[in-house]
C-alpha cells in the first residue's frame, strides 16, 4: 500500500511539475526570433555568477562575443534561473556552461541585455547560420515585433501542392509595406519557383489585411519591412494541422 501510495505521489508531481516545464513555440522561426532582438551572436560563456538574491530566479553572466550578427558587441549578460543556489529550481532557467558557445537572441533591459530560456541556442549549425546571414542584409538595423507572423504563415492549401520529397526547402520572403500609400512589395530571397511565387503573393497582397496587422500604436512608421520565413515543403503533420486551423484576414 505504502509503495502504492509512493507511485501515486511521484505521477501527480511529474504531472504538475510538468505543467510548469517551459516551451518554446514550434512555430517560432529564426528570422521572427532575429527581427526581435536587440542582439543576436554567438557568445562564449566565460564566467557565471552566483544570483544577488536567492529568491529571485536572475543571474549575471560575463561573455565574449564571438560572432556578431545584430546590434553591439557584450561582454555581459543577464538570463533566467538559480545559479549556485541549492534547491532552487526554475522550469526557464537558463544553464550555462563555462568555456561552451551558445548562439543567443538577446534584448536590451534596464539593467542589461538580457537572453530568456527560448532565446538561446544551443545547437545551432551551418544552415541556421546561414539563414541568419541573408536575414541580416535586410533586416539588421533596426528590431520588428513580429508576433502578427505567425498568422502570415502560408496557408494549408499551399502545402499540399507541392510533394514531401522537397521537405528541407527554406523560403525567405522579404515583405516592405507602406501603410500611407497602401503598397505591399514582395521579394524572394530565396530560389523559389513561379508558382509558388505566385500564390505567395497573392496571399500577402490580396488575402491579407496589413491593415488590421501594423495599428498605428505598435507600428507608428509610414513604412516596415519584415522577413517572413517558411518552409512551403514540409510534410509534418504537426506543422500542417497548426497551418490549417490559421486565420487569413
Amino acid at each position: 500500500m505504502k509503495k502504492q501510495i509512493a507511485i501515486i505521489f511521484i505521477l501527480i508531481f511529474s504531472i504538475i511539475n510538468s505543467s510548469y516545464a517551459c516551451s518554446c513555440s514550434s512555430l517560432e522561426t529564426t528570422s521572427n526570433r532575429y527581427q526581435q532582438s536587440d542582439f543576436v551572436g554567438i557568445v562564449k560563456i566565460i564566467k557565471t555568477y552566483k544570483n544577488e538574491v536567492d529568491s529571485i530566479d536572475t543571474y549575471k553572466v560575463d561573455v565574449e562575443t564571438i560572432t556578431l550578427l545584430k546590434g553591439k558587441s557584450i561582454i555581459k549578460l543577464q538570463t533566467e534561473g538559480f545559479n549556485g543556489i541549492a534547491n532552487r529550481y526554475s522550469s526557464c532557467g537558463v544553464w550555462f556552461e563555462e568555456g561552451k558557445s551558445y548562439l543567443i537572441y538577446a534584448n536590451n533591459t534596464s539593467t542589461g541585455t538580457f537572453v530568456g530560456y527560448c532565446g538561446v541556442d544551443r545547437y545551432f549549425n551551418a544552415n541556421t547560420l546561414s539563414t541568419l546571414n541573408k536575414i541580416k542584409k535586410h533586416v539588421s538595423h533596426f528590431k520588428v515585433d513580429t508576433r502578427w507572423g505567425r498568422t502570415t504563415y502560408i496557408p494549408y492549401q499551399l502545402y499540399l501542392k507541392y510533394q514531401p520529397d522537397s521537405s528541407k526547402h527554406l523560403s525567405l520572403i522579404k515583405i516592405e509595406v507602406n501603410r500611407k500609400n497602401g503598397t505591399v512589395k514582395i521579394s524572394h530571397l530565396s530560389d523559389d519557383d513561379r508558382n509558388f511565387k505566385e500564390r505567395i503573393k497573392n496571399v500577402l497582397t490580396e488575402k491579407l489585411n496589413w491593415k488590421t496587422k501594423l495599428d498605428e500604436q505598435q507600428y507608428p512608421n509610414n513604412s516596415y519591412i519584415f522577413i517572413l520565413e517558411t518552409h512551403p515543403y514540409t510534410n509534418s503533420k504537426y506543422l500542417m494541422e497548426e497551418l490549417k486551423n490559421t486565420k487569413i484576414n
